[in-house]
């Protein structure tokens, strides 16, 4: 298993930080896009690619933006893309939009699933993830409106807090808050014991051999497809023939852009 974490204040110093992180075993670190006060920093990045630390993202603004709906799905998809330009990464890496709060069934069957929609009309789906507790992932994954997941710790005690947590088989990542690794070289840390295919990015990946490069490419391109094709078999089952054919219109559309996104085609 990978050892990861994620962060939202800064230290004196980044290289003695990474250097601990380092010592103790981990490999990736999650940043936030979107904020100036707790998000990563072009210095910072510069410092862990030097020690051969992975990055991945997440977008949060406030922990119920989510609720916002639509529009605001869309705002945070483009403003994830700005971001990552201003930090100088690709535009194509994934980014986990998060759900930061105890989102009851209606609200993910309503506002967050339209927020999530918002993102996908930006993006495509290969670089949206989800985080969230239990429900949060059960229902956004099942949806297929995310191609991986980070759920957390909390919220994903579901018969009480004296429980196990209960983990989704289709989470990429666990976090740890309550019992996470605490204060690393000066910073409070979040642990990710990263379980699947958490995505995390490191500059050397642009010489990687062209070949696996290219299954990499094939393979996201197979997640957004598999993604539509659960949702199509549910509204086929269901005799719904007008949610059926327009699954089929946007799965090609979705394909066809992240073939875009991903060099496999010309724009």
């Amino acid at each position: 298993m990978i050892k990861g974490v994620d962060y939202s204040t800064r230290p004196s110093s980044w290289a003695a930080f990474f250097d601990a992180l380092k010592a103790r075993g981990y490999s990736v670190i999650y940043r936030y896009l979107s904020s100036y006060n707790k998000g990563a920093t072009v210095a910072e990045l510069q410092q862990a690619f030097a020690r051969n630390l992975r990055v991945g993202f997440y977008y949060e603004t406030t922990e119920t933006a989510a609720l916002a709906g639509y529009e605001r799905g869309v705002t945070h998809a483009r403003d994830a893309l700005s971001w990552l330009k201003q930090l100088e990464l690709p535009q194509e890496l994934p980014v986990c939009y998060t759900v930061d709060f105890n989102a009851s069934s209606s609200q993910l069957s309503g506002a967050v699933r339209q927020y999530f929609l918002g993102v996908r009309s930006v993006v495509p789906i290969s670089q949206i993830g989800v985080y969230g507790g239990y429900r949060t992932v059960d229902y956004i994954m099942g949806q297929g409106l995310a191609s991986f997941a980070v759920q957390t710790e909390a919220w994903s005690y579901l018969n009480g807090v004296r429980n196990p947590v209960v983990w989704h088989s289709r989470a990429d990542a666990r976090q740890w808050t309550v019992h996470g690794p605490g204060n690393i070289g000066g910073v409070v840390c979040d642990g990710l014991d990263i379980v699947g295919n958490l995505p995390a990015y490191h500059p050397e990946e642009d010489d990687m051999d062209p070949k696996i490069a290219e299954l990499i490419k094939l393979g996201r391109v197979s997640d957004v497809a598999r993604s539509y094709d659960v949702e199509i078999i549910r509204a086929e089952l269901k005799g719904d023939a007008e949610r059926v054919a327009k699954l089929e219109a946007d799965k090609l559309k979705d394909l066809e852009d992240v073939r875009k996104a991903l060099g496999l085609i010309d724009e």
